[in-house]
């Protein structure tokens, strides 16, 4: 790997700063019994629990909507308030994530996309600068402890068979929050993996190697 600092090491130690540093590496227990019970509104509840998020959030499972074939996706106010504030205590949003996501995807990878859609809440009720760059977000999941999570859960092979996920349509194409490595079908067994968010594996590498060098133990 290169000394050379790149952006997204500078973005790392950016969104540190802003939100007071790296956190330590999140727990993972009460989110595996959340996911082997498949309740899904708990695993936000416990995300949004560990990042010290104070409004209320509902949770809604679609077929439908949401903008590029996301897999989640949240409802964000025009203005936020802060974080801390009363008006953001009192603050309702509304998180989506799609079924056919939930029944293709592991563990970590659910994980993460819960993550994501809360560290937009995070960047928002901080206002951080560059909130509405996707990778910042990915990089603000990793810095709020959820880098190994990101790392491991970017990359997935789904539950089902190609001819099954095929089926699903649009949400397996190329766009978006989630992705298709190759794009083609596959045939004679051979595994299909999805890619998820925005940051490219040498890009979260590193990222995780800076992370991993400066979060407490």
């Amino acid at each position: 790997m290169s000394n050379t600092p790149s952006p997204i090491e500078t973005w790392v130690e950016d969104v540190a700063r802003h939100l007071g540093g790296v956190r330590k590496k999140a727990s993972e227990d009460l989110l595996w019994r959340a996911f082997v019970a498949r309740d899904f509104t708990e695993m936000v509840g416990i995300i949004k629990k560990d990042l010290q998020l104070s409004m209320h959030l509902r949770v809604g499972y679609v077929r439908r909507g949401g903008g590029n074939h996301a897999v989640a996706w949240i409802n964000l106010p025009t203005v936020m308030p802060f974080l801390g504030s009363a008006a953001f205590s009192a603050l309702t949003l509304d998180v989506f994530v799609r079924k056919e996501f939930l029944a293709e995807a592991p563990f970590k990878s659910v994980v993460y996309a819960f993550a994501h859609e809360l560290a937009h809440v995070m960047l928002d009720a901080t206002h951080h600068p560059l909130r509405r760059n996707e990778k910042v977000v990915d990089l603000t999941v990793m810095v709020l402890g959820y880098a190994d999570v990101l790392f491991d859960g970017k990359t997935f092979t789904p539950l089902t068979s190609w001819r099954q996920r095929n089926a699903l349509g649009d949400l397996f194409k190329d766009t978006g929050f989630l992705e298709s490595s190759d794009g083609q079908h596959l045939e004679n067994g051979a595994t299909l993996k999805s890619k998820l968010g925005y940051l490219s594996q040498d890009e979260a590498a590193r990222a995780l190697h800076k992370i991993v060098s400066i979060r407490p133990r």
